[in-house]
């Protein structure tokens, strides 16, 4: 999602971009939006929910003390909705999607 991405390079994670236009040039190139709904927030609250039980019962111990954040959860359902993979480094994200159901590359 654009918001996670941007969010990202704000923290210094994504090097090579040197301002917030070439950001949101680099986003208006490669991505196109996903306007969300309403079944699709209610679809992200569930994901939420479920992502959370997950982590609460994982076995490494520091993802027991992680949540799904609201973002991550758009983001698998989107991919669902999709029918994509999402690309991530981020390990709660990579844990809860591939125990939902999508793939994680």
């Amino acid at each position: 999602m654009a918001y996670e991405f941007a969010l990202q390079w704000c923290k210094g994670k994504i090097p090579g971009l040197k301002s917030l236009d070439e950001v949101e040039a680099f986003l208006k190139a490669y991505f196109t939006p996903h306007r969300m709904g309403l079944e699709d927030y209610v679809q992200a609250a569930l994901v939420k929910a479920k992502g959370d039980e997950l982590l609460a019962a994982a076995p490494d111990p520091d993802s027991r003390g992680r949540r799904l954040s609201l973002t991550d959860a758009a983001i698998i359902v989107t991919a669902r909705r999709r029918r994509a993979s999402v690309a991530t480094g981020d390990r709660v994200l990579m844990y809860v999607a591939s125990h939902t159901g999508v793939k994680v590359i």
